[in-house]
């Protein structure tokens, strides 16, 4: 039985994605490994390069991998945003939305609206060019 889906993300600056989403979108930092190193911290620090790392909110969790074309060949010379875009059903979507647009970070890619579908949703794009929507039944 599937449980749970992490996206692994190939991202140009690891701290820049992470800084991103614990910012704008209130994920919290569970990982990370140094450039260089094995070693796994459990507390972001801004000033210290990572190459790996893992954020999560709810059952919501994202890695970001700076070294991405190195474990997986297919990657080399590719940028990191991929030709996606990842769908978060979220609790209260007005609010949500009004929270990542005040914060003036990011902006947004397509406005709060509903869909025929019933969802009402909106979009962003995170540093990388990912496009994330976040969406709650209407």
């Amino acid at each position: 039985m599937i449980r749970n889906l992490t996206p692994n993300l190939m991202v140009k600056d690891v701290n820049k994605s992470v800084a991103f989403y614990l910012d704008v979108l209130g994920f919290k930092f569970i990982m990370g490994v140094p450039q260089g190193s094995r070693d796994i911290l459990t507390n972001f620090e801004a000033g210290r390069k990572l190459d790996h790392s893992l954020v999560r909110s709810g059952t919501v969790e994202f890695m970001f991998h700076a070294t991405f074309a190195e474990e997986f060949p297919e990657f080399k010379g590719k940028s990191p945003n991929a030709s996606l875009s990842i769908y978060i059903v979220v609790e209260d979507v007005e609010k949500f939305y009004l929270e990542v647009k005040n914060k003036n970070k990011c902006p947004i890619y397509k406005d709060l609206h509903t869909q025929w579908y019933g969802m009402k949703e909106f979009y962003i794009k995170d540093p990388d060019g990912y496009i994330l929507g976040f969406a709650q039944r209407a």
